[in-house]
């Protein structure tokens, strides 16, 4: 009967332990399952804020690339500009020259030589 009882509080100390175990691993348990949902909630804002950025990075480029070619066509109306300007100078310094050939050309036809006198 001795042996039994001992035995008994044996087992109910083991039993004890065991429950005590089992409280911490249950409650270690809830805690890791806690740093999980957290870590989850986490992964999803940073995520979502990833996304965000990508988003955003995408339209600076978007806006990027509008003004580039923005800029290209302005080039593009510039260099037609700057040609049909230096076209322009280029008549515009014919024309004089042309005006001055006509001048010379008038004087010509009005010029008279002068009698030459022989003295001999």
């Amino acid at each position: 009967m001795e042996n039994l009882k001992k035995e008994i509080r044996m087992l109910n100390q083991q039993s004890t332990n065991f429950d005590v175990r089992l409280n911490r691993s249950l409650e270690s348990n809830e805690k890791l399952r806690s740093a999980l949902k957290c870590s989850q909630t986490e992964e999803k804002e940073l995520r979502s804020q990833i996304r965000k950025l990508q988003d955003d990075k995408k339209l600076a480029i978007k806006n990027l690339e509008k003004q580039r070619s923005e800029l290209v066509q302005a080039f593009k109306k510039q260099m037609l500009l700057i040609d049909n300007l230096k076209k322009q100078n280029i008549h515009l310094m014919a024309n004089g020259q042309i005006s001055l050939t006509k001048e010379d050309f008038a004087k010509l036809l009005e010029w008279k030589p002068q009698k030459v006198t022989d003295v001999s």
